[in-house]
């Protein structure tokens, strides 16, 4: 950790990734705060044993998948774990997200020759019944080759080494809104007004029925990949049990994204 601090100004995309998030959340949101040498030298063993019983409080989620025998399974896995100690109930959480204030924001840097553009503000969360609609508004946006922030600044332009972006959903606490734009520094004018151009279309310029197609294709396509193994699906099985999802979230969503 400590050489991470010594050189996390060496890349100009840490610096502004790092220094974007403060903007959205504050400096000391845990979402973006930033350790020193002498935070990080200041943690003990008996710290890490006090976060570890606050936060897990006996918490434990066991999965399984493969060839067995459900009920027989079930009773080895309850003989094993049944005596352990309940579960503390998790404090009530009491985060406020303000969001980032309008305004353009600087940070020098003397030795490239090229500008990292982060445009952010706040996302929103998966309980939103928006997200399917928004997961496919991304899509269109920034999500590849053919989004419309591509095909403008780069492909049509050629002002950008990589461009994207879209408004991010996380399972626990609004994501971020996060378009960027990697460009040469004579075109960063440019290159943002463009950028900004593409955000104001989203409400200016309707979809077509194209690109809705498109982002479908892409989206759902993705699935194959993301839940191709039993160790993948699991993985996901436990991400929703932990954040208190249903346990059909991904049929539904998927379902969702179909209409």
């Amino acid at each position: 950790m400590a050489t991470g601090i010594v050189r996390r100004n060496d890349e100009e995309d840490e610096i502004a990734g790092r220094e974007s998030a403060k903007l959205v959340y504050g400096a000391n949101s845990p979402y973006a705060r930033q350790p020193e040498l002498a935070t990080i030298g200041a943690v003990t063993v008996d710290d890490l044993k006090a976060l570890h019983d606050r936060v897990l409080g006996g918490k434990l989620i066991v999965a399984v998948s493969g060839d067995f025998d459900p009920a027989a399974m079930d009773a080895k896995l309850r003989g094993v774990f049944e005596g352990l100690p309940k579960a503390k109930a998790a404090p009530a959480r009491h985060d406020v997200f303000p969001g980032s204030k309008p305004g353009v924001y600087f940070i020098g840097k003397e030795d490239v020759n090229q500008s990292n553009v982060e445009i952010v503000g706040l996302g929103t969360d998966r309980r939103n019944p928006d997200v399917p609609a928004l997961a496919e508004m991304n899509e269109i946006l920034g999500g590849g080759f053919a989004s419309r922030l591509f095909q403008k600044i780069r492909t049509e332009k050629g002002l950008a080494y990589a461009v994207g972006g879209g408004l991010s959903f996380a399972y626990d606490h609004p994501a971020t809104f996060h378009v960027m734009v990697l460009t040469q520094s004579a075109n960063t004018v440019e290159a943002t007004k463009l950028a900004m151009a593409e955000i104001d279309g989203l409400t200016t310029r309707p979809f077509t029925e194209e690109e809705l197609a498109r982002a479908k294709d892409n989206i759902l396509n993705s699935f194959l990949f993301r839940y191709d193994t039993r160790e993948k699906v699991l993985a996901e099985r436990e991400r929703l049990e932990f954040y208190g999802y249903p346990a059909d979230y991904l049929e539904s969503y998927k379902a969702a994204l179909e209409k």
